[in-house]
């Protein structure tokens, strides 16, 4: 393979993208405020995304949904009341509030956690369920049609048992 079809390609924006790119940032710079309450606020979401391994987006999405959760109240106290630069640093600012914010994305992690422990039993349960099930109905097979349903039994080009010391 030659040097040119082992390089990745990169993958371009299209107009699109940039066009959703150059509102985003705009929106974040008309609506500072919020876009700077907002980026501390969901600073536990941004980790959870770093740190899950398991590529499905579970922690994330809990995390997240319970993070924004938290700080939307504080959210909403920026808007009724002004929507200044100072009243999101005093937020940023006060423990309370933080402690708030970050407790909801812990209590998202906890979540997370325990939930899937619970599935994990559960399936575990339900393989093992199955499990006896399938030997159960093997054991039925094997009754009536012979140990050769198992496949560990030699068969003949024709499909039948093959004694020890008979030939093929």
């Amino acid at each position: 393979m030659s040097e040119e079809g082992k390089k990745v390609k990169k993958k371009k924006m299209g107009r699109r993208g940039q066009t959703i790119l150059v509102f985003s940032v705009l929106m974040a710079v008309v609506f500072m405020q919020t876009t700077l309450l907002f980026a501390v606020s969901m600073l536990p979401t941004a980790v959870s995304s770093l740190v899950d391994r398991t590529g499905r987006g579970t922690l994330v999405i809990t995390v997240g949904a319970m993070n924004l959760a938290g700080c939307s109240p504080f959210m909403f106290n920026l808007w009724l009341k002004g929507h200044t630069l100072e009243l999101a640093l005093d937020t940023i600012a006060d423990p309370k509030a933080l402690a708030v914010i970050y407790a909801s994305a812990a209590m998202g992690y906890l979540l997370n956690w325990g939930v899937s422990g619970v599935v994990e039993s559960i399936m575990t349960r339900q393989g093992q369920m199955r499990l006896k099930e399938i030997k159960r109905r093997k054991k039925e097979l094997v009754d009536v049609w012979g140990e050769e349903v198992t496949g560990e039994v030699r068969l003949d080009m024709y499909g039948f048992a093959v004694k020890d010391g008979q030939s093929e």
